[in-house]
């Protein structure tokens, strides 16, 4: 802050200026945190898709797909299907496990696209 403008607030009479100073001071401190603090919200991404043995074509039961990140991730069911939720910005890093399987890597850069990631045994 300016030294003249503190000074100003410190030896100014009590009275009406000296509250709209403070007044006005309060609101732009109040306006510079929320305009600097304020981020657009994320764009919620849906991942979904199927799980395949890459051999049998035959879908995969229990793998654990996630992001990178680690902030997401879901279980194929018995079809081999699995559906991910995330607020984190394109492109997300998916990676798929399984102890009998190849780690997955892929880099989704697309919302909205259904996977099929293909599973090769080890």
């Amino acid at each position: 802050m300016c030294p003249k403008l503190i000074a100003l607030i410190i030896f100014c009479k009590p009275g009406i200026m000296r509250v709209k100073i403070i007044s006005s001071l309060t609101a732009l401190v109040i306006m510079t945190f929320f305009l600097t603090s304020y981020q657009p919200a994320a764009t919620k991404v849906t991942i979904s898709g199927k799980v395949l043995d890459n051999n049998t074509g035959e879908p995969v039961v229990n793998v654990l797909v996630y992001t990178r990140a680690g902030e997401i991730e879901a279980v194929t069911d018995k079809n081999g299907f699995f559906k991910i939720e995330t607020w984190q910005e394109l492109p997300v890093e998916l990676q798929a496990f399984h102890p009998k399987f190849t780690l997955y890597k892929t880099q989704l850069k697309q919302a909205g696209q259904t996977l099929k990631i293909k599973l090769t045994a080890k």
